[in-house]
């Protein structure tokens, strides 16, 4: 700290004086110091040392865009899911209901050959001792005008067959079903008939082709029709 001296002039007597003078400058340049106002509404940055700016607003609205694009991409997977399926059902039903048709078909097709079949065997297989039996199998696999006919000439039959003591064995050689539409069918027929009488005791051989005509009543197929071809 420096002293400084003051000496009395003319007038007075001399008087030693020492004034703090660095006491005082440093008491002026507290009294100098100016106060900052600082606004309440805003925020004033401390200096951490390390300069980063944290953008919450954006990181937020960066999280809701990703977490809304995910509902949105979830939602499409669901739906296309969902059309998929219904197709799949849709075309499954259809494959079901196209497959059973054939099914059915196939089965009814089946039904009416064997209907045939049983009814060339018959035609070509009488003879005096089981004629009546085979009749009755004519008449009950027949309908229509066919089954008139058998009907009509079964007595007649039975007699020549018993004067003359001839007969017929008839195997089927090829059957085959030829349409089916909706009640009606047809069916060709190879048929082998070994023929004998009271005046040739050696069997015959014959071959007959039959176009066989069929119509189904009350879910069973009945033979309306037979004709030889040639």
């Amino acid at each position: 700290m420096a002293n400084v001296d003051v000496h009395e002039d003319e007038t007075g007597s001399p008087e030693d004086k020492t004034v703090p003078v660095e006491a005082e400058q440093d008491k002026a340049e507290q009294d100098k110091t100016v106060p900052v106002e600082v606004d309440d509404d805003k925020t004033v940055p401390v200096d951490s040392g390390q300069d980063k700016t944290v953008p919450v607003d954006a990181a937020s609205k960066s999280e809701a865009s990703a977490s809304a694009g995910q509902g949105t991409a979830r939602l499409v997977v669901t739906a296309v899911l969902a059309v998929l399926l219904v197709v799949l059902l849709a075309v499954g039903t259809l494959l079901y209901v196209q497959h059973r048709k054939a099914a059915q078909q196939l089965a009814s097709g089946q039904q009416a050959l064997a209907v045939a079949k049983q009814v060339a065997t018959d035609l070509t297989s009488l003879g005096a001792t089981d004629a009546p039996a085979r009749i009755s199998s004519l008449t009950q696999d027949s309908t229509g005008q066919f089954k008139s006919e058998i009907t009509k000439y079964a007595t007649v039959v039975q007699s020549v067959l018993a004067q003359s003591k001839a007969g017929s064995t008839g195997v089927i050689s090829a059957a085959g079903l030829e349409k089916v539409e909706g009640d009606s069918a047809s069916v060709l027929a190879t048929v082998t008939a070994r023929i004998t009488n009271d005046k040739q005791p050696q069997a015959q051989q014959l071959a007959y082709r039959l176009s066989i005509q069929l119509q189904r009543e009350n879910d069973r197929w009945l033979v309306s029709g037979v004709t030889f071809v040639q």
